[in-house]
């Protein structure tokens, strides 16, 4: 459910952004709260905006780091996985711990996984959480987080 659908990209503007990465980025925060819109084709067209991102600069990162504890659970997944795509994810490994670690939403947590995958030197406590997460319930927490410390060894 959406905090406020008046922080939100319009459709038009979205549609605008999907054809074009550099806007995209440029827009990032706004597309990903755009992912928090009561409107399904918003959210929608948030989401395609943001698959064409191929890399974000560490500087984009690190505004993206405060949307980790946004609260919808849509638009911190999708935080995760553009930290993912920072030129040093490593930069960003604790806020993605703590999402791991702590968040209730059971997919922030899976992408805060796959997220630590590209953490390359990564730290002991980043390597504990991911050696926790390995061990969860669900399998596809498991599978990512045994993932994650594949690459990282």
């Amino acid at each position: 459910m959406a905090i406020s659908d008046s922080h939100n990209l319009s459709i038009e503007q979205l549609r605008q952004l999907q054809s074009d990465p550099q806007a995209t980025a440029a827009q990032l925060l706004a597309v990903l709260e755009s992912l928090s819109s009561s409107d399904e084709e918003v959210r929608a067209w948030a989401t395609d905006c943001l698959q064409v991102l191929e890399s974000i600069s560490d500087q984009q990162a690190s505004e993206v780091v405060c949307l980790c504890k946004h609260p919808d659970d849509t638009v911190v997944s999708w935080a995760c996985r553009m930290l993912s795509k920072a030129k040093n994810v490593a930069s960003f490994e604790v806020p993605l711990v703590e999402v791991l670690s702590n968040h209730p939403s059971l997919g922030a947590r899976q992408s805060a996984a796959a997220a630590l995958a590209a953490a390359t030197g990564a730290s002991a406590q980043t390597r504990l959480a991911l050696a926790e997460a390995a061990t969860s319930q669900d399998p596809r927490l498991r599978r990512l987080a045994t993932q994650a410390l594949n690459e990282l060894t």
